[in-house]
């Protein structure tokens, strides 16, 4: 899929200064810096998490303007669960089964995203959540950004939007949201 082509009819959304983020707009890519045909990993740790959320979220992985492979952890979900829906998903969405690993008990979202990286092979790998959504164009965004920065950086982060309202938010203020409605974090 040509993105630009793709973009013409589509609202251009600009978070550089504020604009306000309208959900699936897209942004032009004048040019591209990096590698076409370098593989991409998107990992997704999964944890019992609903299949009307599971559902939606492989299905932006799938839909990226950039093809990407998508890996799968299932961090010690019951087995009701992973037997009669993750595996049922996995079969009916395509995803190759071989990329879809099953940790017996719940390691937490850092040891299963570290399984995961030792089975990657690729340059570049995409974190996601099992019940987020991903612009069709965040991997390629993301990747001509990226290929633009000093090879000195090695993380590349970038803004949410939340579904109620549709609003860009910067990490800084989701971050303090985060901590100050959490129970157990203070902020001094």
């Amino acid at each position: 899929t040509n993105p630009t082509l793709a973009a013409e009819n589509t609202q251009i959304a600009n978070t550089q200064n504020g604009t306000e983020f309208k959900p699936w707009s897209v942004v032009k890519i004048n040019h591209r810096n990096f590698e076409l045909g370098l593989p991409v990993d998107v990992l997704m740790p999964v944890f019992n998490t609903p299949v009307e959320w599971l559902v939606p979220s492989i299905q932006s992985c799938l839909n990226q303007t950039y093809p990407v492979k998508l890996w799968i952890i299932d961090d010690g979900s019951s087995n009701e669960y992973y037997e009669q829906v993750l595996k049922l998903v996995v079969v009916r969405m395509g995803i190759d089964e071989n990329c879809v690993v099953r940790n017996s008990t719940n390691l937490g979202i850092a040891q299963s995203l570290n399984k995961l990286l030792e089975l990657s092979s690729s340059k570049y790998v995409f974190r996601m959540d099992s019940d987020d959504i991903m612009h069709p164009l965040r991997v390629e965004l993301q990747l001509d950004y990226f290929s633009q920065l000093s090879d000195n950086v090695a993380v590349l982060g970038s803004n949410i939007t939340t579904s109620s309202n549709y609003q860009t938010r910067h990490p800084e203020e989701v971050t303090k949201d985060l901590l100050l409605s959490s129970p157990g974090f203070w902020v001094v």
